[in-house]
């Protein structure tokens, strides 16, 4: 209104900006078991999910009694060479990982350690959607639940990282239920 009474007229009919992105979506309810506990999602967990832009564009999730194949401490990761080698191993076969679902504790470091806090803040960034590792399901334990923004990540494979509260964990995983439905959009359309 004020503009009009400036005289200042619109270029064009409105103000909003058409485009569109490549996004990953979760689709319908989401199901994260421990121990037989099922956690709420959003409060005791985040869940991000990648389909495939290839050739597993919609990808189901539905693993009952999954055990991880590989427990690690967060710091461990920042190791490059370690990083690489896990990564070596789990790429050997695409479809067949040798670590399916890898723990990962980010509980037990200082965060007194402004650096290292930061670092390892980075990594599960980047882990939330980049499969670094090649496994299908990545179970960070952290001490706070995060929220990452929505991220342009194409995987080669199906890939669910799942963020959980350390208030919600148990001391010792034995195993895991995980149900998820997620969607790859190619081309989603929004405006801002």
């Amino acid at each position: 209104e004020q503009f009009k009474q400036m005289g200042v007229n619109p270029l064009v009919d409105n103000y909003y900006q058409n485009y569109t992105f490549s996004v990953h979506a979760i689709e319908g309810a989401t199901l994260l078991k421990i121990n037989g506990v099922e956690l709420k999602p959003f409060n005791d967990y985040r869940m991000y999910a990648y389909g495939d832009r290839n050739f597993f564009p919609n990808a189901t999730v539905n693993y009952a009694n999954l055990k991880p194949s590989l427990s690690l401490n967060v710091v461990d990761l920042l190791d490059s060479a370690k990083l690489n080698k896990i990564a070596r191993q789990n790429r050997a076969d695409l479809f067949h990982p040798k670590y399916e679902c890898i723990f990962v504790d980010a509980t037990n470091y200082s965060t007194e350690d402004k650096e290292l806090d930061k670092k390892v803040k980075t990594l599960l960034r980047v882990l939330s959607s980049a499969n670094l590792l090649h496994c299908r399901i990545l179970l960070a334990k952290v001490p706070e639940l995060n929220t990452y923004s929505v991220l342009r990540a194409e995987q080669e494979s199906p890939y669910f990282f799942v963020e959980c509260s350390a208030s919600k964990m148990p001391k010792k995983v034995k195993k895991i239920d995980v149900q998820c439905s997620t969607r790859y959009y190619k081309d989603y359309p929004t405006q801002n």
